[in-house]
């Protein structure tokens, strides 16, 4: 008899279990590790989805105490491109956590969707790497109450407008990235963010790819996309919808013909880092004045007539600070109404020029622009009297 009441008792045992067992596989699991809802934006619809929380578990688990790449005090300070005033900023990358101190470990206490506001009140003390990308952690004030946020999620700028007037808000948006210390940049097509019609726009059609500048305006037809590479060169594009819906990038080929003006527009095949020694002989030059610059280093100009152009030449002893050539090409001179590249001569007047190489181009008596190689700087200055070209002026130089 106390067998059988044994093998009752472990028998009913066994089948409350399993019951128990499958109403726990009929109840929805939880993926909610944190204690703040999950928000996750796929381009179209805001959602609560598990996903980001993988992300942020892989970012927090590289930043194991000590945080990784957190770097406090002056160099904190002092080592960030840009730093953004005090004001109320965009979030363009999303979810940005908001945290009870600064570094990727500390508690998070709030958290933004993409497109929502932030108050940023101050400096950053404190900055971190996260994903090739040099941010601050700086403070903020959210409902109430004082957090830090990574500088990552932010925009720097943002215009924020209905750009094809269907009702629908669309943003654009960017941000620096320190990839290293005291040197910022923008990834053109990661750290600009446009969103139209609710679908975020690929910025791959941009070039070139890597800027130090970037600004968005509304010309009161299209929203305009100012890149600024080194030393000022500015590169815009338009940004315009088609019939068909797509978005597309045009160039303003002014910028194009600038460049081209500055490599060939005085009339000289001149290949890239070609010894000036060689192009005397190559355009049978004939010297006609030296004059010693630099006795130190044996360094003389030497100026060279070439139909209506004069060429000016820098010869130095070899394996000096010029390189290892002994003659550098320091400036081509227009000097009478010989026709340079795309018709332009003296007397051609300032609208020509401004149709041919854009409005950003003229400044009061003179047109100028330049263009920073790797390696070495092109410019050209034509200079204006009474708005018509007196003189052109080509000059280079060694970075």
């Amino acid at each position: 008899m106390k067998h059988l009441i044994l093998i009752l008792a472990v028998f009913i045992s066994i089948t409350f279990s399993g019951c128990r067992q499958q109403e726990k596989a009929d109840e929805p699991v939880s993926h909610e590790t944190d204690k703040i809802t999950s928000v996750f934006y796929d381009g179209l619809n805001l959602r609560t989805e598990p996903e980001f929380l993988e992300q942020q578990r892989a970012q927090e688990a590289a930043a194991r105490t000590p945080d990784k790449n957190l770097i406090s005090g002056h160099l904190a300070r002092d080592g960030l491109y840009f730093v953004p005033p005090p004001g109320i900023y965009h979030i363009m990358d999303a979810p940005a956590m908001i945290r009870r101190n600064p570094g990727l470990n500390s508690e998070i206490i709030g958290q933004l969707a993409l497109h929502e506001k932030i108050e940023i009140t101050g400096p950053a003390e404190y900055i971190q790497e996260i994903n090739n990308i040099w941010a601050g952690w700086f403070p903020v004030m959210h409902r109430g109450a004082v957090g830090y946020i990574w500088g990552g999620h932010v925009a720097v700028e943002a215009l924020v407008m209905d750009v094809d007037g269907n009702g629908i808000t669309d943003y654009f948006y960017f941000r620096y990235r320190d990839i290293q210390q005291y040197y910022g940049l923008i990834d053109v097509w990661e750290d600009i963010v446009i969103y139209i019609n609710n679908r975020r726009i690929p910025t791959r059609d941009m070039s070139p790819r890597y800027v130090g500048g970037c600004s968005f305006h509304y010309n009161g037809v299209n929203v305009i996309i100012s890149l600024t590479e080194g030393f000022g060169t500015v590169i815009s594009y338009e940004v315009n919808i088609n019939k068909y819906g797509r978005v597309e990038f045009i160039r303003d080929q002014s910028l194009d013909r600038q460049n081209e003006f500055l490599s060939r527009g005085h009339g000289f095949e001149l290949p890239w880092r070609e010894n000036p020694r060689d192009l005397m002989e190559r355009l049978n030059l004939i010297t006609s004045h030296e004059e010693i610059i630099d006795p130190v280093f044996n360094t003389m100009r030497i100026t060279l007539k070439f139909e209506d152009r004069i060429i000016t030449l820098l010869a130095a002893e070899a394996n000096n600070y010029l390189g290892r050539e002994n003659y550098v090409l320091e400036s081509i001179e227009s000097t009478s109404n010989g026709e340079y590249l795309f018709g332009i001569k003296h007397g051609t007047h300032r609208n020509e020029l401004i149709r041919i190489f854009g409005e950003r181009a003229s400044l009061g008596n003179s047109i100028s622009f330049q263009l920073w190689c790797r390696y070495e700087r092109k410019a050209v200055e034509i200079t204006l009297e009474n708005n018509k070209v007196k003189s052109i002026l080509w000059t280079f130089g060694i970075k």
